[in-house]
């Protein structure tokens, strides 16, 4: 996940930081979200390094964060059933296409024995591969209304945002510009251009 958003971290690492145990980073990119728990919030559990693009795991190695690294594809998780306390999948769903995602939340949730987290844009924000990695590209969009369905909770985080239909450019940016318009307690409870979804097997 290059292009990570970071206003989605303060909901992520809260959810995180709520458990303790094992925790898979479903299509950890760089690492982003393994170095944050390790060395900012000194999080001293074991973490899994997961993705499908070898080279990133290459280039992360380094960091000494994560217990292991396993290169391989999310919708076919290579592990038993409640193995880890805790599976996020961040900002990875919107590369695969709708059905490919379900298979995602399907083999996240049952390699999870505690807590799912997933995050994504809200709606299809259109992006194209770069570099030399064919993953990158933006195959599906989410809403909040298909994670109620899953049975989900989630969080809005980010900017607000009133359209889903980002690969609308003008609609977008029209939506955009009356945002600023209005007053910040108006924007405050106005959807917002992320989602964080997260599933619990107990109470939090």
């Amino acid at each position: 996940m290059p292009f990570h958003d970071p206003s989605i971290d303060n909901v992520v690492l809260s959810l995180i930081l709520s458990r303790h145990g094992r925790l898979l980073d479903v299509g950890c990119g760089y690492g982003w979200f393994g170095y944050k728990l390790r060395v900012e919030y000194r999080f001293n559990e074991p973490i899994i390094g997961f993705d499908i693009y070898k080279p990133y795991i290459e280039q992360i190695k380094h960091i000494k964060v994560y217990e292991d690294f396993i290169v391989g594809d999310a919708r076919y998780l290579p592990f038993r059933n409640g193995a880890f306390d805790i599976v996020l999948a961040a900002e990875i769903i919107e590369h695969l296409d709708k059905r490919d995602g379900l298979k995602l939340i399907r083999e996240c949730e049952r390699v999870s024995r505690e807590l799912t987290i997933l995050t994504t844009p809200r709606g299809f924000y259109p992006q194209n591969s770069y570099g030399k990695n064919p993953f990158e590209i933006h195959r599906s969009g989410w809403t909040e209304k298909d994670f109620c369905e899953l049975g989900f909770t989630w969080m809005f985080a980010g900017k607000p945002m009133i359209t889903t239909s980002r690969n609308k450019v003008t609609t977008h940016w029209i939506f955009s510009n009356l945002l600023n318009m209005l007053p910040k307690k108006f924007k405050r409870i106005l959807p917002k251009e992320n989602i964080v979804a997260f599933k619990s097997k107990s109470a939090l």
